[in-house]
């Protein structure tokens, strides 16, 4: 109890310190109630100053999963002034997905309209993307449905970007295996239709993304997740890629996920 006092005399500094923080997260995990409670007190006014602290930033973590839920309130406040700013930043996106997993999403109400709002943006950051994906998989279903329809809007653009790409393939994956994949049928379906295009368009956006650095990967992802009649369709686009195919790395890669998820027969049936 007196290293605790004494620690929340300077939590601020303590907590942005290379040594301190450790202490200040230890701390974190013994503390009664009382003493986070006090804690989050103290840490109050500060939380933007430790978030984009190297340091800090994994104090103001460990507040959130160690804290009583109607503790962490300052923080959530915090993010909720500049949340983009927070979802973009190399320590800030941390906390963010921290938040997500961790509080009712109904106190977060604020914090994922603005994601979501944002999530063209966000998706093609190099840290924002992974908030993205949090919200895919711990968000609301209406925010998941919305990411997905954002996406479908622009799957191939979306698809070879670096950072977005990782949306996209998460966009596939909750709508297919997800917790709420049932309720997003519709946004299933349609994405996979953009993905496919229109039948018998001369460059099908699949084409589009076979020999793309990260579209290829997307490609790939999709024969896993594909089912039925989508997938039929997905085997003859790729069937009629084969000249192209069958010459590069990255087709090939393409052929090893047919053999893997189709079985060996029919992807060399594809590739004769």
């Amino acid at each position: 109890k007196s290293l605790v006092g004494i620690l929340q005399k300077d939590l601020v500094k303590n907590a942005t310190d290379t040594y301190g923080c450790r202490v200040v997260q230890k701390m974190l995990e013994v503390a009664c109630r009382d003493a986070l409670v006090q804690m989050a007190t103290e840490l109050n006014d500060h939380v933007i100053v430790c978030i984009e602290s190297m340091h800090g930033n994994h104090v103001i973590q460990k507040c959130v999963e160690r804290m009583p839920p109607d503790s962490v309130g300052f923080i959530v406040q915090a993010i909720e002034e500049q949340t983009c700013t927070m979802a973009s930043h190399m320590y800030g996106c941390r906390v963010v997905q921290r938040l997500l997993e961790h509080c009712a999403l109904g106190r977060l109400s604020k914090m994922l309209d603005d994601i979501v709002g944002q999530a063209a943006t966000l998706a093609q950051d190099p840290y924002g993307n992974y908030v993205v994906q949090h919200v895919l998989q711990f968000g609301r279903k209406d925010d998941k449905a919305a990411i997905i329809a954002i996406i479908t809007g622009d799957v191939v653009t979306f698809s070879k970007n670096k950072c977005s790409s990782n949306v996209v393939d998460k966009c596939f994956e909750v709508s297919t295996i997800g917790e709420h994949a049932q309720a997003l049928e519709k946004e299933r379906a349609a994405l996979m239709q953009a993905v496919l295009g229109e039948p018998g368009a001369e460059t099908p956006p699949l084409q589009q993304m076979t020999e793309d650095r990260f579209g290829n990967y997307i490609v790939q992802r999709v024969i896993e997740h594909s089912r039925g009649a989508e997938r039929e369709r997905l085997l003859q686009q790729l069937q009629d890629a084969t000249p192209q195919l069958k010459s590069s790395v990255r087709g090939k890669r393409i052929y090893a996920t047919l053999q893997k998820e189709l079985g060996l027969t029919q992807a060399k049936a594809a590739a004769s």
